[in-house]
């Protein structure tokens, strides 16, 4: 595959297509795969910020900071991670069923395996971009 054309290096282009278009499209399938095994139904829409906006930002982060060789891009990634499995850990979803918070556990968990997907696929990307 040509990485230049008239002088243009089209890398970053790849890696962007890697990171966004590819990692949203294989993070999706690996977050449903993952929501039917537990036999989990789909949340009702709701006031949250949905997945796709942050696995958008994380991919996009863990992007940039690979494509510009960020020293210690690890430590930040990780640090993302757990702040967005801290910011909802310990909250009490009020749904009133029994094994709400088996399920909460769950979707956490899953949340949590989905962003590891997602931020392989900013690396990737990222790795395409800066070689």
């Amino acid at each position: 595959m040509a990485t230049e054309l008239f002088g243009i290096d089209f890398r970053i282009g790849y890696g962007l297509i890697v990171a966004l278009v590819v990692g949203q499209l294989v993070t999706w399938g690996v977050h449903r795969l993952l929501t039917w095994s537990a036999n989990l139904d789909e949340r009702p829409p709701g006031k949250r910020v949905p997945g796709s906006v942050t696995g958008t930002f994380e991919r996009l982060l863990t992007f940039a900071l690979v494509a510009s060789q960020f020293p210690e891009f690890q430590n930040v990634v990780l640090a993302w991670l757990a702040a967005k499995l801290a910011a909802n850990w310990q909250r009490d979803e009020p749904t009133g069923k029994a094994g709400a918070q088996q399920e909460y556990r769950t979707r956490a968990l899953i949340a949590v395996m989905s962003g590891i997907v997602s931020v392989s696929f900013g690396y990737l990307g990222g790795r395409i971009a800066a070689h």
